[in-house]
């Protein structure tokens, strides 16, 4: 075989170097086209990829922006409200998790003040948890509702208006 087939057969290999390079420009693509998930993605992989490549503050630097847009753009208070949303996307709400708990994974490699400087994101991702599950019982409560018969659902809804409440009642 020739040297030129032989270099074809071969598998590619890439640097952190490569990697850190397509990384940067994800994140001016995802900056440019405005979509706040793409770019907080696009934050934490430059991040990660800082982080393997022993660049601390490069790291630092870019969980920094990718953590302060998350709070800005879906955390009130420690709360997640689109979350909370019965009928919230569970597309959107799956993404947001995954964001979240690659925040809180990359405080695994950092000191203790970096930490304890944000636990707040601690914080929201236990509410988030528990707003979550609520919201998919809700979502489930809504479509057992909504698949029942129109008779079933009346003596449902009915059976739960004239329920005995347990007291006395008049007479």
């Amino acid at each position: 075989p020739t040297p030129r087939l032989e270099a074809a057969a071969q598998p590619a290999k890439s640097s952190l170097d490569d990697v850190d390079a397509a990384a940067r420009c994800a994140l001016s693509i995802a900056a440019v086209a405005c979509e706040p998930l793409l770019l907080l993605e696009a934050y934490l992989n430059v991040a990660e990829v800082r982080l393997l490549r022993r660049d601390r503050l490069g790291a630092i630097a870019h969980w920094w922006e990718a953590r302060e847009l998350f709070l800005r753009l879906f955390v009130v208070g420690s709360a997640v409200p689109v979350v909370r949303c019965c009928g919230g996307d569970r597309d959107t709400v799956e993404a947001l998790r995954v964001l979240l708990e690659r925040l809180v994974r990359f405080l695994a490699a950092c000191d203790r003040a970096m930490i304890n400087e944000n636990l707040l994101l601690f914080d929201v991702l236990v509410a988030f948890e528990r707003d979550a599950r609520v919201a998919k019982q809700c979502v489930a409560r809504e479509h057992f509702l909504f698949r029942t018969s129109p008779s079933r659902f009346r003596a449902l809804v009915d059976g739960a208006a004239t329920a005995p409440t347990g007291g006395a009642g008049p007479g």
